[in-house]
């Protein structure tokens, strides 16, 4: 490596291209530093003024791979870039003398690469002598690679922190990050949307919930900014907005607090609470009078008795011209004077007496024992309040413009402490029956002597054998082409001196007696030999099966014998089980029912919605169809969480692949009304009422209204 000349001798041709007129000493540095000036990190490097190189310590040359550096230019040695820099900067115009002047630039090495260097300018002069230019170059490769690198990371961060902020502006919670000092470093359009205000960056956080600064949201911030995970909590603004709040410690110091407006969620909750009421409600109470159902008064009525050990007594009372309003009047003011029965029954009532519609045009009403004394007394008692019940429902009753004559005759039976309520319903039906013998207005007491022309169960096998039990029958059509699908089979006891009687007035005394085996066998045999005759194959009929049938053993091939003998196909047989017939007994029911599809016969759960009914159940067991009950049906064109209901149960059904009957289907609107919603099949006097057969015809079809 060549030295740099001395500072008295002459300089050294090899080494230096120098001009005649430079001094010769102004270019040697001293020797004690000449080691420092060849092997320094960085470069030395004297230029003229026209960028001519007439001085380079090592250090440069090694970096540009050159062992003299006679006669070159700096701009030989310079990437084009750096060229460009170079002219632009016009080295001849550097500040005076004293003024260093940074310029980044790239060196070409020989090998081809380049090297990035930071190049300090200085200008020299004496006077008399042309001036110079002084540069030291400090290599910047790593100075480079950090400043990339350092690129590269503000740009990431600056993706992220942008994604971020998309993230937190476009979500529905509202966000703020709290500093240490309690001062708001940032806020979401949606913190300020729910909070009802600006949030404004630096001001104080603790100034947005001045009514809540001592509560519970204050406290989980406080706990928070102490790095503790908390839960969140609910708060209200003054307006009614309900919010959750939940703030968590943030790295680095200070909170994140988060925002979510709950009051909508609030609002389905009610709506849920709400709608899960009046399905409780629905199940237990008939939705016309809205007093206990059948099944709900007999559930209170057994507790009472059970628990009670004190007796109590039973009241049955039917109104004597209900049947008559509804067959000249329509059902319409027949569900009027309903309505009035039992208003006028509850303002008659004593606290704690129980009342219930067990039926039709029946009324039941439960004294408990323990007040009066014995049940001499409680008989008495019972007696006194029958007979001013029933002198109240004897007074006419004014239903819109119809002016009706009233009536009603009770039944009473009195039951010691442990007597289960179907022997005293039994025992009060037929006080009941002696009543309405004796004629509107009476009362009879139930009295064990009788005989068996009171004993329903008795009289009930005289009327099979003699032929008394008839069927009638009720069409089903499909909802929106309005087709004929088939025939509910419905019992009707023809007494000769009472007329025809509903099932509800026996089918409870045949249940208890065990005679519902052989009466239902009846009914089974029976409506498979008159649907056999129909004209229509396609035709199908439903016949209704109770508890007492199932759970007998002899029941599945009791249907099986009633298919062989009358050559029904067993597709068209469909048996209605009830809601509580369906929960009974367990798995010990499901067999049952699978062995009856297994015959090929279908399974439809009849009243769905009256009782509680476990849905557990539908996955257990396949039935083919569910019939809504009329408690649903009644309002359901009228009052929209009614048909809400409907509609949720007939699209769960099509989902499961169940199809759906409508029972009691009585006015037009209603009939639009579940067509609309995708009941499948209707059923109701709007369509037919229940008639006997015609010979080997199906029955007539005769709407009521």
């Amino acid at each position: 490596m060549p030295r740099p000349p001395s500072r008295r001798g002459a300089p050294r041709t090899d080494q230096m291209n120098a001009r005649p007129e430079t001094d010769p000493a102004r270019l040697t540095p001293d020797r004690e530093v000449e080691d420092f000036y060849e092997t320094a990190p960085c470069g030395f490097v004297t230029l003229d003024l026209q960028g001519t190189i007439l001085q380079a310590n090592a250090t440069f040359l090694n970096w540009i791979g050159r062992r003299k550096d006679r006669g070159l230019t700096l701009r030989e040695v310079l990437a084009p870039a750096s060229r460009v820099v170079l002219d632009l900067q016009s080295l001849d115009s550097l500040p005076s003398q004293g003024e260093t002047h940074a310029i980044a630039l790239e060196l070409l090495r020989a090998e081809g690469g380049r090297l990035p260097v930071l190049a300090w300018f200085r200008r020299a002069e004496r006077p008399g002598e042309p001036p110079l230019l002084r540069a030291t170059l400090f290599d910047a490769t790593e100075r480079r690679r950090y400043e990339r690198e350092l690129l590269a990371a503000r740009r990431a961060a600056e993706d992220a922190a942008s994604r971020l902020s998309v993230v937190l502006e476009s979500t529905t919670d509202g966000v703020v990050l709290v500093g240490p000092d309690w001062r708001i470093a940032y806020a979401n359009q949606r913190a300020a949307a729910l909070l009802g205000h600006a949030l404004e960056e630096g001001a104080d956080f603790r100034t947005s919930f001045p009514q809540d600064l001592d509560g519970a949201f204050a406290t989980h911030c406080a706990a928070a900014m102490e790095g503790q995970n908390g839960s969140g909590t609910e708060g209200w603004l003054p307006d009614g907005t309900c919010l959750w709040l939940q703030p968590h410690p943030a790295t680095g110091g200070g909170i994140a607090v988060f925002f979510r407006d709950l009051s909508r969620t609030k609002a389905l909750e009610q709506d849920r609470d709400r709608d899960r009421a009046r399905i409780e409600y629905l199940a237990t109470h008939e939705p016309l009078t809205e007093l206990p159902n059948r099944q709900h008064f007999a559930e209170r009525a057994e507790h009472l008795l059970r628990d009670g050990h004190l007796g109590a007594a039973l009241i049955l009372l039917d109104i004597t011209r209900f049947r008559r309003v509804n067959e000249t009047l329509g059902r319409p003011v027949g569900d009027l004077l309903l309505r009035a029965v039992a208003g006028r029954l509850r303002t008659a009532l004593r606290p704690g007496d129980l009342l219930g519609r067990l039926g039709g045009d029946q009324f039941g009403v439960l004294l408990p024992g323990g007040r009066e004394g014995s049940g001499h007394d409680l008989e008495a008692v019972a007696a006194g309040l029958a007979g001013r019940l029933v002198q109240t429902l004897g007074a006419s009753y004014s239903l819109g413009p119809h002016q009706v004559e009233g009536g009603a005759a009770g039944g009473i039976a009195v039951a010691r402490g442990g007597q289960p309520f179907e022997a005293l319903l039994d025992a009060a039906e037929l006080a009941l029956s002696e009543a309405k013998q004796r004629g509107r207005g009476s009362i009879a007491v139930h009295d064990p002597r009788m005989g068996h022309e009171g004993d329903l169960a008795f009289t009930l096998r005289e009327a099979l054998a003699a032929g008394e039990f008839i069927l009638h029958y009720q069409p089903v059509f499909a909802a929106r082409s309005g087709l004929l699908r088939g025939y509910e089979a419905l019992l009707r006891w023809r007494r000769p001196d009472r007329g025809t009687l509903a099932p509800q007035r026996f089918i409870n005394a045949a249940e208890a007696s065990g005679f519902i085996v052989p009466l239902g066998a009846f009914v089974l045999d029976r409506a498979c030999g008159d649907a056999a005759m129909w004209e229509d194959k396609q035709l199908r009929v439903a016949v209704n099966v109770s508890l007492e049938q199932l759970r007998h053993p002899g029941f599945v091939g009791a249907v099986a014998r009633a298919l062989r003998r009358s050559g029904l196909h067993p597709s068209r047989l469909e048996l209605e089980v009830s809601e509580r017939g369906a929960l009974a007994h367990g798995s010990d029911s499901v067999a049952t029912l699978r062995a009856l599809h297994a015959l090929g016969v279908k399974v439809a759960m009849d009243d769905f919605g009256t009782g509680a009914t476990q849905l557990s159940y539908l996955r257990l067991f396949p039935f083919d169809r569910l019939k809504i009950d009329r408690s649903f049906v009644r309002q359901v064109a009228t009052e929209p969480r009614e048909l809400a209901i409907v509609q949720g149960i007939v699209d769960m059904c099509s989902r499961l692949g169940i199809a759906t009957t409508a029972e009691g289907v009585e006015t037009e609107a209603q009939r639009r009304a579940l067509a609309e919603v995708g009941c499948e099949e209707l059923q109701g006097y709007l369509l037919g009422v229940p008639q006997p057969m015609e010979g080997n015809r199906e029955p007539p079809i005769l709407p009521v209204i």
